[in-house]
């Protein structure tokens, strides 16, 4: 309906130590943000999201990029909410996220370049 092209290869077993509430919220904050910066892009050929979830050595990956045509304003590593009513409603994502990566022992880092906004969680698969 919007015109966004979503490609995703998942291999779920790397979520496997999550529970489905933080699966959701992980991935529901995600793409909510990545739609709706691609709803501000006005060529529908450039409208696209990509999420990749795999596994490489004892690490869990998740990549999650979109097209964004301007870099966001970022505080201590985290986008920052440019919606009127921030702070009341809004962002809250971001750290949510983070949070549920860090619970899980894991890194979360967003970063935008060259056009592209990108969210990579790198999780342990095996903790000690």
């Amino acid at each position: 309906r919007e015109g966004i092209t979503i490609s995703a290869i998942a291999d779920g077993s790397v979520l496997d130590g999550f529970e489905p509430q933080e699966i959701y919220s992980f991935f529901g904050n995600a793409l909510d943000n990545a739609i709706e910066a691609e709803r501000a892009i006005g060529c529908k050929e450039q409208r696209l999201i990509s999420v990749d979830v795999h596994r490489e050595g004892l690490m869990g990956v998740v990549s999650i990029e979109n097209t964004c045509p301007a870099e966001p304003p970022f505080t201590d590593g985290l986008p920052q909410c440019q919606k009127p009513n921030a702070g009341l409603e809004h962002g809250f994502g971001a750290r949510s996220m983070r949070q549920t990566v860090e619970h899980h022992a894991g890194t979360l880092t967003f970063t935008w370049m060259d056009g592209v906004f990108y969210v990579n969680a790198l999780i342990p698969l095996e903790r000690p």
